[in-house]
């Protein structure tokens, strides 16, 4: 399915703040388009916990039995450690969630759908223009029928909910081009096979901080 020519809001981004507020926002009847330039499931280097507010958003969206479906993993405590000093253990003041980007981005993205939102995977937007009147312009790039197509789609407004250092933020000119970040991000999956012996997995999030990141 094409793009529309006109929405009257475009939510640059599928992640969990552009899903949310896409659904959010088509359930307030407007006419919201989403775009994600990767296809789902995708992984995304980014922690993996939801806070207990989470649960109060799902709420508001409807979603919070849909949510539980995919089985996510309950914490109820926290354990902080900073280097040089014993680590803290803290009950968290309600229950959070564990559960992986691959499938929460791709619920909420999905769940989006059922809400009215028009969204839309492998839809990688190049540009956004103003135009006279307040209007957005914003070319897309997006695969269709094994073709690479070009449209232009016109907006009222438009989000930017899909992080930083993005090719949109180098052709806006946005400052933080100018320096390279110090910072690096990774990280691991492991599976844990057990043969009936080995203890179960503590209900607790944690993190640890040491000179220069966590």
């Amino acid at each position: 399915m094409s793009p529309p020519n006109r929405v009257e809001v475009a939510v640059v981004g599928a992640g969990p703040a552009g899903s949310t507020l896409a659904s959010a926002l088509a359930m307030r009847g407007r006419d919201v388009a989403l775009f994600e330039r990767d296809t789902f499931p995708r992984d995304k280097v980014c922690g993996e916990f939801l806070s207990p507010e989470a649960a109060a958003c799902f709420d508001e969206l409807g979603c919070r039995e849909a949510f539980h479906r995919l089985s996510p993993s309950e914490m109820g405590r926290t354990r902080i450690s900073v280097s040089g000093h014993d680590p803290v253990e803290l009950a968290l003041p309600a229950t959070g969630y564990g559960l992986s980007r691959r499938r929460l981005d791709e619920f909420l993205f999905q769940y989006g759908k059922t809400r009215g939102v028009q969204a839309f995977e492998g839809a990688n937007v190049r540009r956004v223009d103003s135009q006279k009147g307040g209007k957005k312009q914003l070319g897309i790039a997006f695969e269709c029928d094994g073709e690479r197509r070009e449209q232009v789609v016109e907006a009222d407004l438009v989000v930017g909910a899909y992080g930083r250092r993005s090719r949109i933020d180098r052709k806006l000119k946005r400052p933080f081009f100018q320096t390279r970040s110090p910072y690096v991000a990774f990280k691991r999956h492991h599976r844990i096979f057990r043969d009936g012996g080995g203890p179960p997995l503590r209900d607790f999030v944690e993190l640890h901080a040491f000179d220069g990141g966590y």
